[in-house]
């Protein structure tokens, strides 16, 4: 048997699940990375308005666990870490709480798998993680320093 197989990987969705939550522009202006220069899978994937890039497995499975894995790692142990402490929160979210903890309402089913099949990318970005809050931790003692590297943030992420 001779099966061709290009890996592409629309960047679609939200927290909901299953086709009571289907809309008719999921796919419209999201990305999506295609693991090969493939005409037809690249033609599919613009056919239904997605914006394109071309990557290799290896960069799609290092960035993918930076720019979602993690995130979803991180708002499920928030989630945990309040849940673990019994820290009674009820009375005091706001919408930065309901915008970091979203994604800790996905489903479970399929972001088990995510994590397990995707350990070790997702351990490697958290051990990079934990040095970057440390340092972050260091900072927060001189006002004036955070100040500087809170903007220098800002800005950064104003590029993105």
């Amino acid at each position: 048997m001779n099966l061709n197989f290009v890996g592409s990987h629309p960047m679609a969705g939200s927290e909901r699940s299953g086709y009571s939550n289907s809309t008719s522009e999921l796919f419209d202006n999201r990305l999506c990375i295609v693991c090969e220069n493939n005409e037809k899978i690249i033609n599919f994937w613009k056919y239904l308005d997605m914006r394109i890039v071309i990557s290799s497995p290896e960069k799609h499975d290092k960035l993918i666990a930076v720019t979602s894995h993690f995130i979803h790692f991180l708002s499920f142990s928030y989630i945990y870490y309040i849940k673990k402490y019994n820290i009674d929160i009820k009375d005091f979210i706001g919408p930065s709480f309901q915008e970091f903890t979203r994604i800790a309402s996905s489903n479970p089913e399929i972001w088990a798998d995510i994590f397990i099949d995707n350990k070790n990318k997702i351990d490697t970005v958290y051990k990079e993680f934990k040095k970057a809050l440390k340092e972050f931790n260091e900072i927060l003692k001189d006002k004036e320093r955070l100040k500087d590297f809170l903007a220098e943030i800002k800005d950064y992420k104003e590029k993105l």
